[in-house]
């Protein structure tokens, strides 16, 4: 009996013995624990490549005429002809309308005989003189009232000669402010001439980006209706706005079909190519020093932190900057995840919100390079206000679940 439980015991502790590595012993290199596994968290990825886009800066500024003019009355009188109406063209020199002669007519009839009488006596004057019967003086005088008598000549031919307002330039007869009958007196406002071709745009430009301006450089003009027209920089402020500190630049557009001036424009100007990541602007946050980034999942499934520089913008997308050109990006997830932690990572598979907006959009322009060419590459636009700042994740704000 005594000889069974010794049997019994030494067995047990063999056993024992046997199991004991297996208890102690972590998990080899390479091998994860079923425990482990459990604990990781799981996260949304995309796998997304850097593409070319186009830099550009925008701005918004007003549609102008290339130049516009209010013509003031230059002699009283009343208007007595309007022979060109608002809304109609006209050509430099036109005249456009008349005003009453008055006894103008009269004045020039006297103001002319006045000249003869004393073109006649300086040279009876005159020719006295050069015989010697005559003082110099006498001639200096008859010289002084034939002077005096072809100015007063010549204020009357100028005063009818303001009877007649005429087109300062080619252009369109925007306004005008008198009627037939109306007495106008120097200096009222009597019509308003704007010249649309060109147009022109004028939009202010931040100090920091007026280095990469030059006069000649492309430019896409984005109107209220959604259409686009190319131009192009024909002036650049050599000193900035003491205020804003901005840069007034114009674009000057070809308009040939001869549209309106007075609306709103998106301007947009580009720099040059940069490579760049599309991603959704909800995936945006921060890390403990305040940056900006994207997290994305690494080769060993660690979470890493890549601060960006947002270069783009459009309805549902950003395009950034500084991320490795192909990169597992946190789509879904990434608020409850560090930097250095392992995670699970599960590729997307439904399409990415901004895709969803992109098949509706029609609004991006076609932009030109910087030296001119339209090249339909994706807009980057600097500038960007609020919209595009990066949200702060809480555990309240997105749901994850953990593998079991």
């Amino acid at each position: 009996m005594k000889k069974s439980y010794v049997m019994a015991g030494v067995l047990t502790g063999a056993l024992i013995l046997w199991m004991l590595p297996g208890l102690f012993a972590g998990p080899k290199n390479g091998e994860q624990t079923l425990g482990d596994e459990a604990l990781l968290v799981s996260v949304e990825v995309r796998t997304e490549k850097s593409e070319s886009i186009t830099s550009v800066i925008t701005a918004q500024g007003d549609i102008t005429p290339n130049r516009e003019v209010t013509l003031r009355a230059e002699t009283h009188g009343k208007v007595k002809d309007i022979l060109i109406e608002e809304g109609q063209s006209v050509q430099e020199g036109d005249v456009i309308l008349r005003l009453d002669m008055s006894d103008r007519e009269i004045r020039l009839e006297r103001a002319r005989a006045r000249v003869a009488e004393a073109k006649r006596k300086h040279d009876a004057a005159k020719n006295l003189g050069q015989k010697g019967y005559a003082a110099q003086s006498r001639v200096d005088e008859a010289l002084a009232l034939l002077k005096d008598a072809q100015a007063e000549e010549k204020q009357i031919l100028l005063e009818i000669e303001d009877t007649e307002i005429r087109a300062p330039f080619d252009g369109i007869l925007d306004k005008r402010m008198v009627d037939i009958g109306d007495y106008v007196s120097v200096p009222d406002e009597i019509i308003a001439v704007v010249d649309n071709t060109p147009l022109v745009v004028a939009v202010p430009v931040p100090q920091r980006e007026i280095s990469s301006l030059k006069v000649g450089g492309a430019a896409m003009i984005v109107k209220t209706d959604g259409s686009q027209v190319a131009g192009k920089i024909r002036f650049v402020s050599p000193k900035a706005d003491q205020t804003t500190r901005t840069f007034r630049v114009e674009i000057e557009i070809a308009n040939p079909a001869g549209l309106a001036s007075g609306t709103s424009a998106d301007v947009f100007i580009p720099k040059g190519n940069v490579m760049a990541h599309a991603i959704s602007p909800g995936i945006l946050t921060l890390d403990e020093a305040g940056q900006t980034g994207v997290k994305i999942v690494g080769e060993d499934d660690t979470v890493l932190f890549f601060p960006v520089k947002i270069v783009s913008a459009t309805p549902g997308k950003l395009y950034v900057s500084g991320l490795p050109e192909t990169a597992r990006i946190i789509v879904n997830g990434q608020g409850y995840v560090r930097q250095g932690e392992r995670v699970r990572p599960v590729e997307a598979t439904t399409p990415a919100k901004d895709e969803a907006l992109d098949s509706g959009l029609n609004d991006a322009p076609n932009l030109p390079s910087p030296s001119g060419p339209l090249d339909g590459g994706a807009p980057s636009q600097e500038g960007l206000g609020d919209a595009n700042a990066p949200e702060k994740h809480s555990q309240k704000d997105e749901p994850h679940e953990r593998v079991d």
